[in-house]
């Protein structure tokens, strides 16, 4: 296959899975990995990706589903505005979900009902509610690097154990009618989990408005929108 459209067949799979195995795209392209390695740090110096020890992540500013550091340093205020209304949702003695993101984790602060427990598929969001003395428990599954969101079929596997007081969504993109998120693993965790709660809130500021990403979680009548307004 000719370079360019070895380039091209890169960004496109790359696009569509967001991290994904060299190995892997080595038998896609059917090119050699050394081959694929040379592309790879081509795209790499052109900020397209992320190379990381046998795999690439995608690293573009305007995708959806940016590397989860950077997402925590941006619009902190409105995302610790919403965390405290989250917060005060919760009662003392509640079970409940947190979902991996940027926005759930500003909320664990405020947290200031007593004798909680904590289900999470979200390693940040484990360890700040460990930190915080929490009682935390979390899904099994794959770890998603750009997220450090757990995913698969073994996480869904897990929340079919659980049956949740409440539990506190976040999300890519919303509208009038839908709630949505660009992987499908994740957005299909989301889902099962809100099968399993009473009380379902969705925590996005107002940037995400009309923004619409690739799979729908739930609909808008399904989830209580919490935002910073």
């Amino acid at each position: 296959m000719q370079k360019s459209k070895r380039i091209k067949a890169i960004k496109n799979y790359l696009q569509q899975h967001k991290d994904v195995q060299i190995s892997e795209l080595s038998d896609i392209i059917e090119a050699s990995e050394s081959t694929i390695r040379r592309d790879i740090k081509e795209l790499a110096k052109e900020g397209f990706l992320v190379e990381l020890y046998g795999s690439i992540v995608l690293n573009q500013q305007n995708d959806p589903d940016i590397l989860l550091n950077r997402r925590l340093g941006e619009q902190v205020a409105e995302k610790s505005v919403i965390g405290e209304k989250a917060a005060k949702k919760i009662k003392n003695n509640d079970f409940i979900y947190i979902d991996a993101g940027s926005t759930t984790y500003y909320m664990l602060r405020f947290i200031q009902a007593q004798n909680i427990t904590i289900v999470t598929n979200g390693l940040n969001i484990a360890i700040e509610a460990s930190r915080l003395n929490f009682s935390v428990y979390m899904v099994g599954g794959e770890v998603k690097y750009i997220t450090t969101a757990i995913v698969g079929e073994q996480a869904i596997q897990s929340i079919q154990k659980y049956h949740f007081d409440k539990c506190f969504m976040g999300v890519n993109g919303y509208n009038d009618e839908s709630y949505t998120t660009p992987e499908i693993r994740e957005g299909s965790l989301k889902h099962e989990v809100i099968k399993h709660s009473n009380v379902t809130y969705v925590l996005a500021d107002t940037s995400k408005y009309n923004k619409q990403t690739n799979y729908v979680f739930a609909s808008r009548d399904e989830g209580h929108l919490i935002n910073e307004g």
